[in-house]
């Protein structure tokens, strides 16, 4: 788990490949939920920038107010019948 401080941005970043491992663009574009330790969704449905095909980021600015502990993102996105479903976890801690 990577770990952040206050004031810091965190960058989330996903891929989306076909059932063949190729990189691809989805029907539904990845979107982004974000909950503090709290279990609090601090952005409820993000979305996600894309850089190049099937490659997205999502940027969260924390604040010197931020929960300390472990955060969560969710990450979701779909291609018809299938859907894409991703956890990324981080650690945000006071200023040392």
């Amino acid at each position: 788990m990577k770990i952040y401080q206050r004031g810091e941005s965190i960058r989330i970043i996903t891929y989306v490949y076909d059932i063949n491992g190729n990189l691809m663009v989805p029907t539904t574009p990845p979107t982004t939920m974000i909950c503090d330790p709290r279990g609090t969704a601090m952005v409820t449905s993000g979305a996600m920038t894309t850089t190049a095909v099937g490659i997205y980021y999502y940027e969260y600015a924390t604040t010197s107010n931020s929960v300390l502990g472990k955060w969560t993102a969710y990450v979701t996105a779909t291609d018809g019948a299938h859907s894409l479903c991703e956890q990324v976890v981080w650690g945000l801690r006071g200023i040392l």
